[in-house]
């Protein structure tokens, strides 16, 4: 389970606005996993969580077998069968939507506020804690070029490489205290 620190109004309203430009714009990611009904519900599903839930309630949305094609094998690891619910990979899959958009927002907020930077932090225990890409727990880091980067195409190459898969359960936080510069 993500803990978000700022998980308030204004930061939810953030999200939604983040959210919304991107499903104006065509550029909503969507699980290639998903039928067409799950991805007809994808965006409903994922503008509720994100007005009045969090990442586990997105999640448990999720988690309808009619949602997800019966082969999925890209939601599920190699060895698990092929159960695309299995081993809690829906749940990681909507962490990491919700996640995203927590950290668009936050950037964003710290940004209005003339805050720079941000904090990457563990917001849920993990088994492999620790580095994941270019940052680490504490690491400080800027939030316009953050921001840039979650809203870009994964496919492009990344200056700070903030990982948006929850499996690393990685996200940003406002700065207190010591932090190390990126």
């Amino acid at each position: 389970m993500f803990f978000f620190e700022e998980l308030d109004e204004t930061t939810r309203g953030l999200m939604l606005a983040e959210f919304e430009a991107d499903l104006a714009a065509g550029k909503l990611t969507v699980n290639d996993g998903l039928t067409e009904t799950g991805r007809s519900k994808y965006p409903d599903l994922l503008r509720q969580a994100i007005a009045e839930g969090d990442s586990d309630k997105f999640g448990e949305s999720l988690r309808h077998r009619e949602y997800w094609k019966s082969d999925a094998q890209h939601i599920w690891k190699e060895g698990e069968g092929p159960n695309p619910l299995a081993h809690g990979r829906v749940e990681v899959y909507a962490e990491s939507q919700f996640n995203l958009y927590y950290m668009r927002a936050l950037c964003r907020k710290l940004l209005s506020e003339n805050v720079t930077h941000a904090v990457v932090y563990q917001a849920k225990s993990v088994e492999n804690a620790g580095v994941f890409g270019n940052v680490a727990p504490g690491d400080l880091v800027p939030c316009t070029i953050v921001l840039e980067e979650l809203r870009s195409p994964p496919s492009l190459p990344a200056v700070v490489g903030i990982p948006i898969d929850a499996a690393s359960g990685i996200s940003l936080r406002r700065k207190r205290g010591f932090a190390r510069t990126r």
